[in-house]
C-alpha cells in the first residue's frame, strides 16, 4: 500500500492534464458516488483514495488494482470489491482513458510540423503581387504658337519707313511760312553753228562696190 506522502511526491511531478484530472469536479463526483454506493467508511474511503491515485499518477499499474483494493478494503468480500472495481473502471479510469487520449492527438497536432509545400513556378507567379500601375502624369499644356509676319510684309515696310508725325508737321510749317522764291532768269547761251561731229559709221550710207 502507498503513503500519502508517496502521492504528494508523485502529484508534483505528474503531467498537468493527469493533476488537473485529479482536482476535477468530475473525479470527486465519481468518487463520492461510489463511497455513497458501498457506504464506505472513513478509513476504507480514505484508503480507496490513495489506491486510485496511485494507478493514475503511475506509481502503480491498472493491473495491480484488485491487489491494492483488497488492502484498502480490508474486510468487505470479494463480491462487493469486485463491483467497486467495476465501478472505479467505469467512473474514473474510463473516462481518464478517454481524456488521455485527447490529450495526446492535441500535443501530436501542436507538435506535428506540416509538410513542405513545393511551389511550381506557375504557383509562384499565380500567387505574386500584382505590380502597381503607373500614373500617367498630363503633359504640360503647349504655348500658343503665334504665326510668323509675312516676309514682304517685312521688307516692304523695311523699304519705306513711315515718316514720323512731327517731322510731316513740321515740314509743312517750313513751307507755308517762309517767303516765295523768285527764280532769276537764266541768260541764253549762245550756240555754235558749228555742225557737231558724228563719230561711227552712217547707218544711212550706202555702201560703195
Amino acid at each position: 500500500m502507498v503513503t500519502t506522502e508517496e502521492i504528494q511526491k508523485a502529484f508534483k511531478t505528474a503531467p498537468q492534464n493527469l493533476k488537473d484530472y485529479i482536482e476535477s469536479d468530475d473525479m470527486e463526483r465519481a468518487f463520492y458516488a461510489i463511497r455513497s454506493a458501498y457506504k464506505l467508511h472513513l478509513d476504507h474511503a480514505g484508503n480507496l483514495a490513495l489506491a486510485i491515485d496511485a494507478v493514475i499518477l503511475g506509481l502503480k499499474s491498472f493491473d495491480q488494482l484488485p491487489q491494492l483494493l483488497q488492502e484498502a478494503l480490508s474486510g468487505l468480500d470479494d463480491d462487493t470489491r469486485g463491483k467497486v472495481l467495476k465501478d472505479i473502471n467505469d467512473k474514473i479510469f474510463i473516462p481518464l482513458r478517454e481524456m488521455s487520449r485527447k490529450h495526446a492527438e492535441e500535443v501530436r497536432k501542436a507538435t506535428t510540423l506540416p509538410p513542405p509545400t513545393i511551389r511550381t513556378r506557375e504557383v509562384v507567379l499565380a500567387n505574386a503581387p500584382e505590380a502597381p500601375v503607373a500614373r500617367s502624369i498630363p503633359a504640360a499644356p503647349q504655348a500658343p504658337v503665334v504665326p510668323a509676319a509675312p516676309t514682304t510684309q517685312l521688307v516692304a515696310s523695311a523699304a519705306t519707313p513711315t515718316p514720323p508725325v512731327m517731322s510731316v508737321i513740321a515740314e509743312k510749317m517750313s513751307t507755308t511760312s517762309a517767303p516765295p522764291r523768285v527764280e532769276q532768269p537764266v541768260a541764253p547761251q549762245a550756240v555754235p553753228n558749228t555742225p557737231a561731229k558724228y563719230h561711227g559709221s552712217d547707218p544711212y550710207k550706202e555702201p560703195i562696190e
